[in-house]
């Protein structure tokens, strides 16, 4: 699986865990012959099971939203399908 190695990030532009890096995602879909639109799209919700970011053209989370705003501090999960499987867990974001 492809998640990321931060647990927590302070996307606060310090260039100190910024992001949450799901790294290779985007190559391993790019090279495989699955090619189901959902496998692969990264989906960050809040703990209230709202969609707060879907990450369809990169690996990176930058601790925004869809519309381009920080996020608040606190946990959000993460989820994406792999081959069938659906993956998540969670990461917290702090200011």
């Amino acid at each position: 699986t492809f998640r990321p190695l931060e647990k927590v990030i302070t996307p606060n532009a310090d260039g100190n865990n910024d992001t949450a890096a799901f790294s290779g995602i985007r190559n391993y879909y790019a090279a495989s012959s699955t090619k189901e639109a959902e496998n692969g799209v990264v989906r960050i919700y809040d703990l209230a099971g709202r969609l707060v970011r879907s990450l369809r053209d990169t690996d990176i989370w930058d601790g925004k939203d869809n519309a381009g705003q920080p996020v608040e501090s606190g946990v959000y999960i993460y989820q994406y399908r792999m081959d069938g499987k659906l993956i998540s867990g969670t990461l917290i974001t702090a200011k």
